[in-house]
């Protein structure tokens, strides 16, 4: 693909699952002519999941690959992510509900060419809807009887990433990874929002949440639209 004028509008994490990245180079310079330079990393199961947001996986399709793509699609922000499959059309009978996004028989040139064709416009909506903005914004969390205040590092549409003001042990025990506990702040020119969210990571006085579906949140996703519109 040498010789090919590229443009890059935005930077994609894709998770590689069953292949080494060192084999994915055509299929990150298809993307590249596209407008979309990647960033691959290998699949370590769950923690790949939590600690990164991934946005596309490869999958080398066969023995075990069920099982990878169950774990994907059971994590609410990666119900939709697009999922390129790598195989033949029988390793994919009884994958329907899994929802591959397209399948290439080999990673050689003229096939990802012709997926990546087909799906780049997807993915960089997708990014678009997920991108993460940088913003330091006063934020409380309340989790059951605790109300907690911290100062946000990101936000996107479906989560954000916080920092703890004067973070204690006993606050850090009462935020746990099964409860729903409630996101609040203000954003510049918005209403306050009041988000549903469950925690994803948690550090030394770091965390992030993952918002769940509530009417707060399509509002949020509105009022990011029009902010990266600016």
């Amino acid at each position: 693909m040498s010789g090919k004028k590229t443009f890059v509008h935005r930077v994609a994490t894709v998770a590689a699952v069953g292949i080494e990245p060192s084999a994915l180079e055509e299929l990150k310079s298809a993307w590249l002519m596209f407008g979309i330079e990647v960033r691959l990393v290998p699949y370590e199961g769950l923690r790949t999941l939590k600690d990164q947001t991934i946005n596309a996986f490869v999958v080398r399709l066969g023995s075990g690959a069920k099982s990878v793509l169950q774990a994907i699609r059971s994590m609410d922000k990666y119900q939709h992510t697009l999922i390129y499959g790598v195989g033949e059309d029988a390793d994919i009978v009884g994958m329907a509900e899994f929802e591959i996004s397209v399948l290439m028989p080999d990673l050689k040139e003229d096939s990802v060419i012709e997926a990546i064709q087909n799906t780049y416009q997807l993915l960089l909506n997708q990014m678009r809807r997920h991108a993460r903005i940088p913003m330091v914004i006063p934020v409380k969390v309340t989790a059951g009887a605790f109300t907690i205040s911290a100062v946000s590092r990101n936000i996107s549409a479906g989560g954000i990433r916080l920092s703890l003001v004067e973070p204690a042990e006993a606050q850090m025990v009462a935020l746990r990874p099964d409860d729903i506990s409630q996101i609040s702040f203000e954003a510049p020119h918005a209403a306050r929002f009041h988000l549903p969210s469950t925690l994803v990571r948690k550090s030394k006085n770091s965390v992030g949440f993952e918002f769940q579906v509530s009417p707060d949140q399509q509002e949020l996703k509105h009022w990011l639209d029009q902010h990266l519109q600016k």
